[in-house]
């Protein structure tokens, strides 16, 4: 029995940790002659993983949830505000350049467009 426990624990835990680490942008870049971002992210094995997208390919979560700060093409990915070396960039990227809507719901929104 704790064999069988142990060896379930050395087995899942590279995968736990994957699942809990990969969303942890290493690197992002921003390439102003194109406005695409490279993050740069690590995969199961330790490789690069490049994923390129633009700011309107971003969506920021109303509440974000575990290790995310965005969504960028509908992949969760975290960003340390703190690290980023170009904070125009990441403004634009967040959407913090644009207006803040103070709506409630979306219920609400429609409700009084009508």
């Amino acid at each position: 029995l704790w064999c069988g426990a142990a060896f379930f624990f050395f087995c899942s835990t590279p995968f736990l940790l994957d699942w809990i680490t990969r969303r942890y942008v290493l690197w992002l870049e921003y390439d102003p002659s194109t406005e695409l971002f490279t993050a740069r992210t690590f995969n199961i094995i330790t490789q690069e993983k490049e994923l390129t997208f633009s700011a309107s390919d971003v969506t920021v979560p109303d509440i974000p949830g575990l290790l995310t700060s965005f969504h960028a093409k509908g992949n969760p990915l975290f960003v340390d505000a703190t690290r980023v070396q170009d904070p125009d960039a990441y403004s634009k990227m967040m959407g913090y350049d644009k207006p803040l809507d103070l709506k409630l719901s979306s219920e609400e929104k429609d409700s009084q467009e009508h």
